[in-house]
């Protein structure tokens, strides 16, 4: 930042006037509400160390996946697109949320069009601390360095706090003096004194249609939930946070007074921020008040229940059509509360790996816009739980009706469940279905899964949810399936043979995914079931399960791909002799012509 006498007094005078108007002019609109339309695209300004992550992983739950830019340096991984060429502002404009530790300016400049910034400011003091912290205990845990700046940052803890900010070195300097102040107000290119920077950066804030503050971060989270008419919620975890870190109070005055020097514009900032977070805190508790005709105190338990009221009025403001079918995974947007943050690769942003782990709390609700006419099947897909005593203690409750549940089907510690919902529980004065699922318990997350640090409190991890009419039959072209994988060619061709030579009292041996396709006839991979199948379908991924000297002599291959083997006692249908597709250890041996006839015989007496 350039020194204050390097610019005429003239020309700040000329800026304050010109922010001035700008501020004037974002406070005309005194309605804090905004509804987001399509075209709209949010940006999240994520200043380290404010609680960011917590609260990108609370925005990131409106959003579907496909609509959430992911952090830039992994697009190319992401998206195969943005290998060949540098990312561009069209590219960007499909996003519906962007968010990253960017500053304003050259992200505002480069955007194609103007998002709805977001931003959360802390303390500086106790921001500088807790990097301070974050870093020191990075390198002490030898943690990965993924850049020379990493590293650097964390080399630069050795010293104790004193050193850190003593460090001459730039990057250090700009994440430790004034870093919120220059991530809102300096320029590119800009040549503007201390002052004229913090007045970018205050004019700014004004302009973001939401400012929160860390020291108050439920607060934060209810007015930006009342902004965009969003499910309020009071349960989230909060992520990457240090432990054993030292505060304010551990550490002497001469270190304190050495951080105040270094962050007096972030003070200032910060005071601005405070004063214009408790105006529209303020503002919002009276338009509350005003519109359910109810006092409202800063009690979260009452404000709570008035945003909840807010939620279902802007929900039925949107008129969204009731529907009587759902195929929901979490790749999508989710409006209720008691869910982690999106689990899966690169958090769940790329293919179809998304589950949602219920917890913090013991319930977790889910509201969508069904139809209530008529009786619903329910299925859940649940990949893992934080015991077996977690997962059996599994309850399912619409509008507060309790659904029983019947398990389907287990592999390994993936299970299917399903249910019905009579047309009587969808009833209701809300615009909207409630689904709840409860478990008796929660566990932190590194005891289920020793290898993992991370101690947040889960209950069942839930990937999918389909719900659709009772009376729909598999033979319904609009019927939804669970399990088995309709875009994938090898398990469509391989039922394509099935049925067009199964008969109706004959059994299958198959794997799970196919009991979608014949409820009736399924049998599971389990030892002496084999012997009562006219038709064994094998994965060759799971052919362990299998003894293969027991279908090679009792039964013959008739159909193979790249992932099936399909193996049948009748003698009507072609044997397949020879293919490529056929493992060694599950090819036919020659038979003599006697050994044929006897199998011809036992054809015929079965």
């Amino acid at each position: 930042m350039a020194s204050r006498d390097r610019i005429g007094w003239c020309n700040l005078l000329k800026l304050q006037v010109k922010l001035r108007a700008i501020g004037q002019e974002s406070k005309m609109n005194s309605d804090l509400e905004y509804r987001l339309k399509a075209e709209d695209q949010l940006c999240f300004i994520h200043i380290p160390k404010t609680a960011g992550t917590t609260l990108t992983a609370i925005i990131d739950q409106k959003f579907h996946v496909d609509q959430i830019c992911p952090e830039l340096e992994y697009l190319s991984e992401i998206d195969p697109q943005y290998s060949q060429a540098e990312i561009t502002p069209e590219q960007l404009a499909k996003y519906r949320f962007l968010r990253g530790h960017f500053s304003y300016h050259p992200i505002d400049q480069f955007l194609s069009k103007k998002p709805l910034y977001l931003t959360i400011l802390r303390n500086p003091i106790d921001r500088t601390i807790s990097l301070y912290n974050f870093l020191k205990r990075a390198k002490e845990k030898g943690e990965p360095e993924y850049n020379e700046f990493t590293k650097l940052l964390r080399d630069a803890t050795d010293h104790g706090l004193e050193g850190f900010m003593a460090n001459p070195h730039p990057i250090v300097k700009m994440r430790i003096s004034n870093p919120q102040t220059r991530l809102l107000g300096i320029e590119p290119q800009g040549d503007r004194s201390d002052a004229e920077v913090l007045a970018i950066a205050k004019a700014n804030l004004e302009k973001f249609i939401f400012v929160g503050l860390t020291e108050r971060f439920q607060d934060s989270v209810f007015l930006l939930f009342y902004i965009f008419g969003w499910y309020p919620s009071t349960s989230y975890s909060s992520l990457r946070v240090a432990s054993n870190k030292s505060t304010k109070q551990d550490l002497p005055q001469s270190v304190l007074d050495v951080v105040i020097e270094a962050n007096q514009l972030d003070l200032a900032l910060y005071d601005y921020a405070e004063k214009l977070f408790c105006n529209r805190f303020s503002q919002m508790l009276a338009a509350l008040s005003q519109k359910y005709d109810q006092s409202v105190s800063k009690d979260a338990p009452l404000i709570f229940n008035l945003l909840e009221k807010h939620y279902e009025q802007r929900y039925a403001e949107q008129k969204i059509p009731r529907i009587d079918s759902i195929d929901f995974d979490f790749r999508q947007a989710i409006s209720g509360s008691g869910w982690h943050h999106r689990n899966g690769r690169f958090k769940g942003l790329k293919g179809n790996t998304a589950v949602r782990w219920t917890g913090s709390t013991t319930e977790s609700t889910l509201d969508f816009p069904l139809a209530t006419e008529a009786n619903l099947s329910i299925k859940l897909r649940i990949t893992d739980a934080a015991s077996p005593e977690v997962l059996a203690s599994l309850k399912l409750f619409v509008n507060d009706r309790s659904i029983p549940l019947q398990k389907l089907s287990q592999q390994g510690k993936i299970t299917v469940w399903q249910g019905k919902i009579p047309q009587a529980a969808l009833q209701s004065e809300k615009p909207f279905t409630r689904l709840k699922f409860t478990v008796d318990r929660t566990l932190p997350l590194n005891e289920v899964k020793r290898s993992s640090s991370d101690s947040r409190q889960v209950g069942i991890a839930l990937h999918r949810i389909q719900i659709q009419p009772v009376n729909r039959s598999p033979q319904d072209p609009n019927y939804l399936y669970l399990l088995f994988p309709l875009d994938e060619p090898n398990w469509v061709e391989a039922d394509r043979f099935l049925a067009a030579h199964i008969q109706p009292h004959e059994t299958i041996v198959a794997p799970n995914e196919f009991y979608e396709k014949y409820p009736q006839q399924i049998q599971f991979y389990s030892g002496d079931l084999h012997l009562q199948a006219q038709w064994i379908v094998i994965h060759k991924g799971q052919r362990k399960s299998i003894d293969p000297n027991f279908l090679r002599q009792t039964l013959n291959p008739v159909f193979a791909n790249e992932v099936f083997v399909i193996f049948t006692t009748r003698s009507n249908v072609p044997v397949l002799k020879q293919s490529p597709h056929i493992p060694a250890d599950l090819r036919m041996p020659e038979r003599s012509p006697f050994a044929k006839i006897q199998q011809k015989i036992k054809t015929f007496w079965k």
